[in-house]
């Protein structure tokens, strides 16, 4: 009796979990999921031309919410000098795809003696969406050959020849204590002295099959010299648990 009673106990306790975990869901306006351990993520190699400061701590996750889905970015930068630091920042978000046939290919392998996978070389991007917002259509149109490159390259082109972004200070030593320095659309900035915390948000609607991101860029503007001081390019794959 003593087993039959403990399985009954602990199957309620399950039960209650499930509930409450089921009831949780139901009432929250967004579910936070973050990246599970198999996920992968790349990072290019940080370009930046201006040692004032310093790119760190940049992390992310995803958000369902109840009209859309998003990926919430957060990153400091830090502050190498005494002296408060005027500098714009600019984020984008993209889902990068191929070409391949998946239906196709399940009747119809590819050759295994070719070397190279056209169709996966062959790619296009959707779901873009950056903050603050520009027009997609604008950055085609001021690149003479937008097919040629990558799209993180031709945000970088468009940003570098018209100055875009949201606006920050990184405040230097002894300039008061931390404060809210405004609040962008879709983007919350804190600074304190010697840095300064960005909280960006990049959202994309429910699509058929709940396709998300898999790539986002950090830009950094200098808006006095009027050019990129510092961008870095984030690839990731994978799924995201829900906590």
């Amino acid at each position: 009796m003593g087993k039959i009673q403990g399985f009954r106990y602990n199957l309620m306790k399950y039960a209650a979990k499930i509930t409450g975990l089921f009831f949780a869901t139901t009432i929250c306006l967004s579910v936070i999921v973050a990246q599970e351990a198999k996920t992968k993520s790349e990072t290019l190699k940080i370009k930046q031309t201006d040692e004032r400061f310093a790119l760190k701590n940049v992390s992310f996750y995803k958000r369902v919410e109840n009209t859309f889905m998003s990926l919430n970015v957060n990153f400091e930068l830090h502050n190498n000098t005494p002296d408060d630091i005027k500098l714009k920042v600019f984020i984008v978000a993209y889902r990068q795809i191929d070409s391949v046939d998946e239906e196709l290919r399940k009747w119809i392998e590819y050759p295994a003696w070719r070397k190279v996978d056209i169709d996966k070389e062959n790619t296009k991007n959707i779901l873009l969406d950056s903050n603050p917002e520009v027009d997609k259509n604008q950055i085609d149109a001021s690149i003479k050959d937008p097919k040629v490159y990558p799209e993180f390259q031709k945000y970088l082109q468009y940003l570098n020849a018209n100055v875009v972004g949201t606006d920050i200070i990184i405040k230097g030593m002894n300039t008061g204590p931390s404060q809210n320095t405004g609040t962008a659309s879709d983007m919350f900035i804190v600074t304190q002295s010697m840095k300064t915390s960005v909280y960006g948000r990049l959202k994309v609607k429910y699509n058929p099959g709940n396709l998300f991101f898999n790539n986002f860029g950090i830009v950094i503007i200098d808006p006095e010299q009027k050019k990129i001081v510092a961008s870095n390019l984030y690839s990731f794959s994978g799924k995201f648990k829900t906590y």
